[in-house]
């Protein structure tokens, strides 16, 4: 067992190395790079030795020997791919020949990231693939505008193996230039300590405050999720900490679980480190990442404001104190791992000052290594280094397959021209009502978002979906803007809300009735992208007072929408019309609703219903303050 873990991890340092010579030594085409990534990718994911393959194995002898046939397989495609690469980077598309073992190839390429993908995520995304890929060879039965010619073996070999609008397209690119290397930083800052810093800095600026704990979960999940771009990954991380922490303040196992979810969730919203998805539509868009963080940078704000308030409301109803008895914020212990921001404020000077995103990555992982090991607090043992290492090529390979895999649907829906016949249908709709051309491509991509993982669900809406917005109308930043976003909540939406079952897991809730109170925490980000489409001022598009005027209204309906969806009031309990009770708050909804919905005269309507209905709880507080203040004196 020994022996095949220390394979296994002599297996990711060559991958991880051979990645970086050939981008940054040797400079080999985009395409060999792609080839070697998915290979790699293949070794890791079907790697039989060891502790990884007792995992997957058992004791199961017909496992075993299957797992050893999928890793050889594996390894002659990888020959194949890599011996082969120069042909297929040269020949011209549909005009050169296709040979036998290109089809060959082309067969077992598929099926092992079928497999690979059903391993990672399920059976979801393999299903959808298989789909596809009968509407790509059985074209000819299908009816009316559906129908087209048929694809052959051959063809799917063009599209697929030898092209670059499939397996190896775009999304393929964008996960070997740049969401490779962010994946690898952040397996490293965890091994070095980064993730307790962060949890450590999240306690000190909340442990005075109401609802201390909950407060310090979102700061803390919020930091790790830029950095981690995994929202299931950061429940695990932050929640084994901060759930029980909550509950021990006084917040139900459900609420607990569902802060920590939804604040999780959103960290792949916010700069300056999203989730996978938006180096693809920095890619997709042919714009600089900065650009996608720029406009990505005040919806993320008030995603997170409208929790913070939410919690604060709810500490308050509640009647929870601060903890600063709980738990013990050691100074001390920041002030030794305080080095370990300066690769977190490297990346972002480089991101910031225009470097390539890729780059700005590795230069932030040679200084995160030198950092952490010049100090003795984070500096880790060898066996630690290359286990995080380890780690980081596991993690890579399974955000790497699920992307490739997608390339499969954009090369067939290309090929077909399904993506244009279903673009134009959206469009065609939305052309009178974009209200119902934005319903549904928010069905469409959160039921994407439910049972793939993000990036993949934001790769096949981008081709579905964000067409069709633009074609209506909606500027190509706030389209795929939209979608992305859609694609993250996918996985915070009932009833298939991993993220929050993964919470609900450690909170020791009911998964169903923790998703459901997680979708009502999370809100406010269902409806901002509506606001960001109607004007994209929010993604600061467009003149300065505009874009000042609907970050203003859009915070302050934030902040009435978690007020209502707390229950909290300033007025005692059992006062009559209170913003407790359930007409006034619908009215705050609505006022919330029309404050997000961007426009002047809604803007003035939404502050006027909103603001009189706090006012005129405040004003049942302060009487209800003087009442007792006359009995006291009485």
């Amino acid at each position: 067992m020994k022996i095949g873990n220390t394979i296994f991890a002599v297996l990711c340092m060559i991958w991880f190395v051979a990645q970086i010579v050939a981008r940054y030594i040797y400079f080999l085409p985009p395409e060999y790079q792609r080839y070697m990534f998915l290979a790699g990718s293949f070794l890791v994911v079907f790697f039989p030795l060891g502790s990884e393959g007792e995992k997957k194995c058992g004791e199961s002898r017909i496992k075993k020997m299957a797992e050893y046939a999928f890793f050889f397989v594996s390894l002659a495609l990888a020959v194949v791919l890599l011996t082969n690469s120069n042909r297929y980077v040269l020949r011209w598309m549909f005009v050169d020949e296709v040979f036998p073992v290109d089809i060959a190839a082309t067969v077992v390429l598929v099926l092992l990231m079928l497999e690979g993908t059903r391993r990672l995520t399920g059976w979801t995304l393999p299903i959808f693939i298989f789909l596809m890929l009968i509407y790509g060879f059985a074209g000819s039965h299908f009816p009316g505008m559906w129908g087209h010619v048929g694809m052959s073996w051959a063809d799917m070999a063009e599209v697929q193996l030898m092209g670059n609008v499939g397996t190896f397209g775009i999304a393929a690119g964008v996960c070997v230039d740049f969401v490779f290397y962010f994946v690898v930083f952040g397996a490293l800052y965890e091994a070095f300590g980064g993730s307790e810093l962060l949890n450590q800095l999240g306690m000190l600026v909340t442990r005075k405050s109401v609802g201390g704990p909950a407060k310090s979960a979102i700061v803390c999940s919020s930091l790790m999720g830029t950095i981690s771009g995994s929202a299931v990954a950061n429940v695990v991380a932050t929640g084994t900490f901060t759930i029980p922490l909550m509950k021990k303040s006084g917040f139900s196992p459900t609420v607990a679980g569902s802060v920590e979810a939804t604040a999780s969730t959103g960290g792949q919203i916010l700069p300056p480190i999203m989730g996978a998805g938006a180096f693809i539509m920095a890619e997709m868009l042919g714009v600089q990442y900065l650009e996608v963080c720029k406009a990505a940078a005040f919806p993320a704000i008030l995603y997170y404001v409208a929790l913070f308030a939410f919690v604060h409301f709810y500490a308050r109803k509640q009647k929870l104190g601060t903890a600063e008895q709980l738990f013990e914020v050691s100074k001390s212990n920041i002030i030794g791992r305080a080095h370990m921001l300066f690769p977190l404020a490297l990346l972002v000077y480089f991101i910031v000052s225009g470097r390539s995103v890729g780059l700005s990555a590795l230069y932030s992982i040679v200084a995160l290594v030198i950092a952490g090991c010049l100090f003795r607090r984070t500096r880790p043992t060898f066996g630690q280094f290359i286990n995080s290492m380890t780690s980081s090529m596991k993690q890579s390979a399974t955000v790497a397959i699920p992307i490739f895999i997608c390339g499969i649907a954009i090369g067939i829906a290309i090929h077909t021209g399904i993506a244009m016949k279903a673009t134009n249908i959206i469009v065609n709709v939305g052309r009178d009502q974009l209200l119902v051309s934005l319903l549904l491509g928010v069905l469409v991509t959160i039921v994407l978002g439910m049972g793939i993982p993000t990036s993949a669900a934001y790769v096949v809406a981008s081709l579905f979906v964000a067409p069709a917005l633009q074609g209506s109308g909606i500027a190509p930043i706030a389209a795929h803007m939209f979608i992305f976003y859609y694609a993250v909540l996918g996985q915070l939406t009932p009833p298939v809300a991993v993220t929050a079952y993964t919470a609900a897991g450690i909170a020791g809730s009911k998964p169903i009735r923790t998703s459901w109170v997680s979708f009502g925490m999370a809100l406010p980000a269902f409806l901002i992208p509506f606001a960001f489409v109607y004007n994209p001022g929010l993604l600061l598009v467009g003149e300065w007072s505009n874009i000042i005027q609907v970050i203003i209204s859009t915070f302050i309906g934030c902040l009435f929408l978690a007020y209502s969806l707390s229950g909290y009031s300033v007025a005692p309990e059992g006062s009559y019309g209170t913003a407790q009770s359930l007409v006034f708050r619908v009215l705050l909804v609505a006022a919330a609703i029309m404050l997000i919905d961007p426009g002047s005269i809604t803007d003035v309507i939404g502050v006027a219903v909103g603001g009189g209905i706090i006012g005129y709880d405040c004003l049942l507080s302060k009487k209800a303050g003087a009442k007792r203040e006359g009995g006291s004196n009485a």
